[in-house]
């Protein structure tokens, strides 16, 4: 089986523009929280991104600054 993308959505224009480069015939859409859930495909499998507030914009940025067990 060979694994094929049904839907991308993503806000931030420089993750916009990686994603284009490297997968250029699959459309992006905006904001997920603006599309409504009958206009998402059918799908098997659901992966998704959340930011991890240590590098994030919206966190503090202050990655060196905790403690993990990475």
């Amino acid at each position: 089986m060979t694994p094929n993308g049904v839907f991308t959505s993503e806000i931030k224009p420089h993750a916009i523009k990686v994603y284009a480069d490297n997968f250029p015939n699959s459309p992006i859409h905006g904001d997920i929280t603006q599309i409504p859930a009958e206009e998402i495909p059918d799908f098997d499998v659901l992966l998704a991104g959340f930011p991890c507030q240590a590098f994030s914009y919206a966190g503090k940025r202050q990655v060196y600054a905790i403690s993990c067990n990475w």
